[in-house]
């Protein structure tokens, strides 16, 4: 069973497992790169609105599933382990995330 006591990127990684895929694979299932999947598992990033769409895809989430997963992401837009970079696009999708440099 998964914990309810998750950040955003454990949730990723949990159903990530579960589905018995690598970071690889579903880095290649959503059009990301593996360093982006990682990064998103550690807390060090999150994906764009797009991105999100694509991996609840993947994970066949009902639309209730999909609305918990989200809700794990912080209100201010940033992980709780530090800064974020936002990954692809997310500006061009109208999330309210800051803009780091690599």
């Amino acid at each position: 069973l998964l914990s309810v006591d998750h950040t955003f990127g454990e949730r990723i990684r949990d159903l990530r497992l579960v589905a018995g895929l690598t970071q690889q694979e579903l880095a290649e299932r959503v059009g990301l790169k593996t360093g982006q999947i990682s990064g998103v598992e550690r807390g060090e990033r999150l994906p764009s609105l797009a991105a999100y769409r694509r991996i609840v895809n993947v994970f066949d989430l009902t639309a209730e599933a999909a609305g918990h997963l989200l809700q794990l992401v912080p209100i201010d837009g940033i992980p709780q382990k530090g800064k974020a970079t936002a990954i692809e696009g997310d500006q061009a999708e109208g999330a309210e995330l800051p803009e780091v440099s690599p």
